[in-house]
């Protein structure tokens, strides 16, 4: 009977410790986050020369883990501007500019993305709009 105890004690206790050490999922990896790009305007026209002001907010329930832009001429995707932070907080307000260095007429992309987790999981929004020369 004492040997039975014993058995059981350490299965119990084997059992316990197993589960307390058990990676805790990241519960909030499938929440999407809220991506609203106030500016530039998917109508916009922007000179050669002109400041394009990106704003942008990103929010969600729980604390993410960054956020990253892209500017791209969406022709051939060249990356004229970039920014990104590896912040964790659950609302990020964005607020950078790029001055118009185009030297053609093009049609431009900008991609906001957040990083909800450290596993990899992100939300994105784009918007178009255009740049002459």
């Amino acid at each position: 009977m004492k040997s039975i105890n014993i058995y059981f004690s350490l299965v119990l206790g084997v059992t316990v410790f197993v589960s307390s050490c058990k990676k805790e999922e990241d519960d909030h990896h499938d929440v999407p986050a809220t991506i609203e790009i106030a500016a530039p305007l998917a109508t916009g026209m922007y000179n050669q020369g002109d400041t394009v002001f990106i704003n942008a907010t990103v929010t969600a329930e729980a604390a993410m883990h960054g956020w990253e832009l892209h500017l791209r001429k969406k022709a051939d995707q060249t990356e004229v501007f970039a920014a990104d932070a590896h912040d964790h907080a659950a609302t990020y307000n964005i607020s950078e500019y790029w001055i118009n260095n185009v030297t053609s007429d093009t049609q431009m992309e900008l991609e906001v993305m957040a990083t909800i987790d450290h596993d990899g999981n992100t939300a994105n929004k784009k918007v178009e709009f255009h740049c002459h020369q």
